[in-house]
């Protein structure tokens, strides 16, 4: 029928919860490997919190959650304390090793399939 292209280009509620648990696993896969500014678990737990909560009424169509992860975990590691107030999110992608501001999002851009 009419507008399928456009019905196809939406993902399914099911196709979201599997894109969404994909990053999930992204947030506790980073504060592994970046284990400078993720001293403990509660900052993984901290950010996968505001990462689900952020996606309760927002939709990985609208929002890319290759973004959101990075700003997840930087907005736990300033809550839980394992930065300070006036670090800067430059600072936050410098102590990954990355370098650069879009570094951080490409340890993410390794698609699940």
């Amino acid at each position: 029928g009419g507008g399928g292209d456009e019905e196809s280009a939406m993902l399914t509620w099911e196709e979201e919860v599997v894109v969404k648990r994909f990053y999930e696993g992204k947030i506790f896969e980073s504060c592994l490997e970046f284990p400078k500014y993720s001293r403990s678990d509660k900052i993984a737990a901290t950010a996968a919190t505001f990462f689900k909560r952020f996606y309760l009424s927002n939709s990985v169509m609208e929002f890319d959650p290759k973004v959101m992860v990075p700003t997840c975990i930087f907005m736990a590691s300033k809550c839980e304390g394992t930065m300070s107030a006036d670090q800067s999110i430059g600072e936050f992608v410098s102590l990954t090793g990355k370098g650069n501001e879009t570094g951080i999002a490409e340890f993410w851009s390794q698609d699940a399939g």
